[in-house]
């Protein structure tokens, strides 16, 4: 490689650091320039210089003065990112219906909607599914096709993360080993596609909504199923074929009263078929002689006796759970939620800490949080997931098109 070469890769390169510092600290919070320079440590006019480039590139927009976070003095112009380029769209499918939400660079929200499925999708209609939702979010938020960057789909069962195929899915019968390649030729601008297991994208929509910033901690979602996602080190281990986290599926034998069923995955005794709302209401049903539906029904048609045993064989199991997955990966945090919960929810806060950190190897982890299934969207977490990777892509895209600073650009 020339000199001439190798200096013009090496401009390039510090170009895109140093764009990635002022997209990271406006991410972050920083509007003037004068907070983001502070934020950067960059020189006042080599600052100025690359924000004048980003507004040039249509990355971000000037909007009404603010003031600054670090010190007095008069407004100052504050950035912001576009809300019509550059953006991210995150689809969750359920058999019943298909939502979506479009963010920003930034991470903020421009749009959201929900389409009500007649049936649940199959390998034969659910890309046309997906692509109707997709053009049909578009033409109501007035966004047009060229804006989105990334498409990322959220599912539940086994993925192939890498090759773009879902495997399979106990909520999804008629689904198996759908190629979502195929997409690219529906959508041809879309310059990047993923699909992400639900259970991450829920566990990023809640750390994204409580501002968790742990470097390590274990999210359990205990819904109609058993979802765990690990966070450690910057990044979620997802094993060395992508399908970590099945820990619904270890198989538990133990004398419990919680009432369990052949899983879909073909296997006999797995702890969600007991520790999930199918559980839940199997055991309820077998209890109660009656035809209960959902666990919000649970303290209308049980009594105070039943309701109270049900809810200590229900945490008795969730302890176990939890205790194997804080041995195996010793997290900072345990993040704990989901609709199966709900009918102990306060007294689960109360009770399970304790016996958890009693039970564990060396007491347990330093923090437990609580949430609730509805203050989680999947479709939101898909593309926090997927943000920091399309910010890289946007900013490698600008700093290899030849496209130069201009110095005299406009404060």
């Amino acid at each position: 490689m020339s000199d001439k070469n190798a200096n013009r890769l090496a401009l390039k390169r510090l170009k895109h650091q140093s764009l990635t510092k002022i997209v990271a600290a406006m991410v972050s919070g920083a509007k003037s320039k004068r907070d983001i320079q502070a934020a950067t440590g960059m020189a006042w006019g080599t600052c100025s210089e690359h924000i004048n480039f980003l507004r040039r590139a249509g990355v971000v927009v000037p909007e009404e003065g603010v003031e600054s976070t670090v010190q007095p003095g008069p407004k100052a112009i504050s950035f912001k990112f576009v809300d019509d380029a550059h953006l991210v769209m995150g689809i969750e499918i359920a058999p019943t219906h298909i939502s979506t939400s479009i963010l920003n660079l930034g991470g903020q929200p421009i749009a959201s909607s929900e389409y009500k499925l007649p049936e649940p999708p199959t390998s034969e209609t659910i890309i046309d599914t997906i692509y109707e939702q997709f053009m049909d979010s578009l033409q109501t938020s007035r966004i047009s096709e060229d804006s989105i960057e990334c498409l990322t789909l959220s599912l539940t069962g086994a993925l192939d993360r890498e090759n773009l195929i879902w495997i399979k899915s106990p909520k999804f019968v008629s689904l198996n080993k759908v190629n979502f390649s195929s997409l690219y030729r529906c959508l041809p601008r879309l310059n990047m596609l993923k699909i992400e297991h639900d259970v991450i994208a829920r566990a990023t929509s809640v750390c994204h909504r409580y501002q968790i910033q742990s470097d390590s901690y274990a999210f359990l979602h205990v819904s109609d199923g058993l979802g765990l996602a690990v966070w450690n080190e910057g990044r979620f281990y997802v094993g060395s074929r992508g399908l970590a986290g099945e820990i619904g599926h270890i198989p538990f034998s133990s004398h419990t009263l919680l009432c369990g069923d052949k899983c879909f995955c073909g296997q006999e005794a797995c702890v969600e078929s007991r520790l999930s709302t199918k559980g839940l209401l199997r055991t309820a049903r077998q209890i109660s002689g009656r035809q209960i539906v959902s666990v919000n029904d649970l303290e209308q048609v049980l009594d105070a006796h039943q309701l109270n045993t049900l809810g200590e064989e229900f945490r008795k199991l969730l302890v176990h759970v939890t205790v194997i997955l804080v041995n195996l990966f010793d997290p900072n945090m345990v993040i704990v939620g989901g609709e199966a919960l709900s009918p102990w929810f306060e007294s689960l806060q109360r009770e399970f800490p304790d016996e958890l950190r009693s039970r564990s190897w060396m007491s347990g982890p330093q923090d437990i949080l609580w949430y609730e299934e509805q203050q989680s969207n999947t479709a939101t977490g898909a593309n926090m997931a997927v943000l920091p990777e399309v910010r890289h892509y946007v900013l490698k895209q600008l700093t290899a098109d030849g496209t130069s600073l201009n110095r005299d650009a406009s404060a």
